[in-house]
């Protein structure tokens, strides 16, 4: 099951332009390096850095560096997944829905993680 949904969606992962909002293993460890750098900047910040810090932070959980969405007051915090995280995280959410469908999954995951599409559940669903 796991290599279907991972063939399925490397075929969809391959279709999709350079800015879509997947992340493999490298581009998600680029993204924290690159966030870690600017806000440690000292010197003048430009345009694409503020809009980096707009759109990533990171937070450390463990010991562990992990890609989220900045948090402003009384919003919950939402991750960034890469993409070989995605089955066994559409795994869980699906067992612990019940088994629900796209909805009912879609729910709990954008309740959580900010780069899941419908998309990517559906692949995963079928």
């Amino acid at each position: 099951m796991e290599k279907k949904f991972n063939e399925k969606f490397n075929n969809l992962f391959l279709n999709k332009n350079a800015n879509a909002v997947f992340l493999n293993k490298v581009k998600y460890d680029e993204l924290i390096l690159k966030v870690n750098n600017v806000k440690t900047k000292t010197t003048k910040k430009t345009a694409d850095d503020y809009q980096l810090i707009k759109k990533y932070n990171v937070v450390n959980i463990s010991g562990i560096e992990k890609l989220v969405v900045p948090v402003s007051e009384g919003n919950l915090i939402k991750y960034y997944v890469y993409n070989e995280q995605l089955f066994q995280l559409l795994n869980e959410t699906h067992t612990s829905v019940g088994h629900g469908g796209r909805n009912r999954m879609e729910y709990e995951l954008n309740l959580k993680y900010k780069n899941i599409t419908r998309e990517t559940i559906m692949i995963f669903l079928n």
